[in-house]
């Protein structure tokens, strides 16, 4: 960094001297030597007055615009420093991270996790899947959290992405309101739409209960036969009725032309 050089005032700002002021005074002048060293009284005195406050304004003054810039350059001075003390410490940190990331083993890799791979869930085909809802919903939910999927509607899409065969058929809804750009709801109410017919049923009577409600319920039926159909054969595994029993029930709810051209078969 350059020194600083105080301001000092140049010869330009300089006092006449007294022999000037005389010489300035009585050029071109006629009197007597009694009247001129008479005369010569008044603009010594004046010049010696004015010379010495002159210079004592001009010194003060010097002296202030040097202690105001001195005490300036000085406030500049420290803030360097202390910058310069910064970037030292900041270089510091930055190479002792250099060296922890350097000391880390090569399998990691640079700026990975080191979170063990996790790998995709499996696809759910619904009442065919030998894997249980809860069971594939937490395969779901386990990657999504591993991979940072954090919204609702980013879980309900991988979900959507696994879904195949009849499970596939009976969320179409919700591929309709993809492709429609559609709001796709709640995590938690597209759950509840799964459970309600993959559900664990643990009460046979409760399943019961649940597939005689089907067998009346015919308006279900030719509002969305795919949605009944699913319902009913995930209802019927869990009642153990006889295969019989379950196929005359939904000959007596399935369209007609839909009858003829996929004949239901003597076993579900």
């Amino acid at each position: 960094m350059t020194p600083y050089i105080p301001f000092v005032p140049t010869e330009a700002f300089a006092i006449a001297m007294e022999e000037e002021w005389h010489n300035a005074i009585f050029q071109n002048v006629n009197v007597s030597d009694e009247q001129a060293a008479l005369l010569q009284t008044v603009p010594a005195n004046a010049a010696k007055s004015t010379t010495g406050r002159v210079r004592d304004w001009i010194g003060r003054l010097t002296l202030e615009i040097s202690r105001h810039y001195d005490g300036y350059l000085q406030s500049l001075l420290r803030e360097v420093e202390s910058l310069h003390i910064t970037v030292q410490n900041q270089q510091a940190l930055v190479d002792s991270y250099k060296r922890q990331v350097d000391a880390l083993p090569a399998s990691t890799g640079s700026g990975h996790s080191r979170q063990p791979k996790i790998g995709e869930p499996p696809a759910f085909k619904g009442s065919e899947d030998k894997t249980k809802l809860e069971e594939w919903l937490n395969l779901i939910v386990l990657w999504c959290e591993h991979e940072g999927v954090a919204t609702d509607k980013q879980r309900i899409v991988t979900a959507l992405s696994k879904l195949q065969g009849p499970a596939h058929q009976y969320m179409k809804s919700y591929y309709v309101k993809m492709r429609e750009g559609k709001d796709l709801g709640t995590w938690k109410a597209f759950v509840a739409e799964l459970a309600q017919i993959y559900g664990q049923h643990n009460d046979k009577e409760g399943a019961k209960k649940e597939i005689t409600a089907l067998f009346i319920n015919k308006d279900l039926a030719s509002k969305d036969f795919v949605k009944y159909a699913e319902r009913f054969h995930t209802l019927g595994h869990f009642t153990e009725y006889d295969d019989s029993l379950l196929i005359d029930k939904l000959r007596e709810v399935i369209p007609r032309d839909m009858q003829n051209r996929h004949p239901l078969s003597e076993s579900m």
